[in-house]
């Protein structure tokens, strides 16, 4: 068997979690959610998704504001790194998300299945 695609959100709203949970169980993907970002980067710290999907707008520390976090504290793994957002970020972090090599995507493009599994490239598995 195949090592299941790994992916980590942290979003304060707990229902985008569980979202793509429900979205993404038929497809044996391991999924970490948090809604408390120092509770991710700790997990951050020893783990290496293939995927982290970072909410812009959090309580505590903004998306840009936890990527910054997490770099500092050493994580440079392949993990490909999206930032969701509600609204189009202004130019200056675009700049900066860009420069990161950072995806900035529409949360209703997370909360979209069809969306979310082409860009995982997983396949339909048959039953």
């Amino acid at each position: 068997m195949e090592n299941p695609t790994k992916i980590v959100i942290v979003d304060d709203d707990a229902l985008i979690i569980e979202l793509l949970k429900r979205f993404l169980k038929d497809d044996g993907c391991d999924i970490n959610g948090f809604t408390d970002q120092v509770a991710c980067l700790s997990y951050l710290s020893s783990a290496q998704p293939d995927y982290l999907f970072v909410d812009m707008r959090m309580p505590k520390m903004d998306g840009l504001a936890f990527i910054h976090m997490l770099r500092s504290q050493g994580f440079n793994s392949p993990t490909k790194i999206f930032i969701c957002s509600g609204a189009t970020p202004d130019r200056g972090t675009l700049a900066e998300l860009a420069v990161l090599k950072i995806d900035v995507i529409n949360k209703n493009d997370l909360c979209n299945k069809s969306w979310l599994r082409s860009t995982l490239n997983l396949t339909t598995q048959s039953i």
